[in-house]
């Protein structure tokens, strides 16, 4: 993220073709990447969303993320804080979301296997949607 910054500070820019391969490569995991019937369905989606992504509109973002602290609120923070993470996650590694549920008093980590930063869209969205209304129902069977 920080490499990336940078480069687009100097003025770096993706030519289209490249922007897509290296954001489908950095978002899914190497099985949508080594399926042409999977990457076929999945390619326009991010043409559409990096094959001409804005350098200022992507500074902005991440350095965003690279600059806030998030640690010191999140040791004080007391509502329930649930992080998914995903094992093929080269974006935001699973590591990362494991060290904020630990921050958080009432934290939990949920890992899910095989997925990576975007399986949520197009690539295995029924999986993350599953582990969403798990986490709600347990609370909502406790309200009941």
């Amino acid at each position: 993220m920080i490499a990336e910054v940078e480069f687009r500070k100097a003025g770096g820019r993706l030519p289209p073709e490249f922007a897509i391969h290296h954001y489908g490569a950095f978002m899914y995991p190497s099985e949508v990447l080594g399926n042409d019937e999977l990457w076929s369905r999945l390619k326009p989606f991010i043409a559409r969303s990096y094959g001409e992504r804005e350098g200022d509109y992507l500074v902005a973002q991440w350095q965003a993320c690279i600059d806030f602290d998030v640690e010191g609120p999140l040791q004080s923070c007391q509502v329930p804080i649930h992080v998914i993470g995903f094992s093929q996650d080269m974006q935001t590694p699973p590591a990362l979301g494991r060290r904020v549920a630990e921050l958080a008093p009432r934290g939990a980590f949920h890992l899910l296997q095989g997925l990576a930063h975007l399986s949520l869209a197009g690539h295995r969205p029924e999986v993350v949607n599953g582990e969403i209304r798990r986490i709600v129902e347990q609370y909502h069977q406790e309200l009941v």
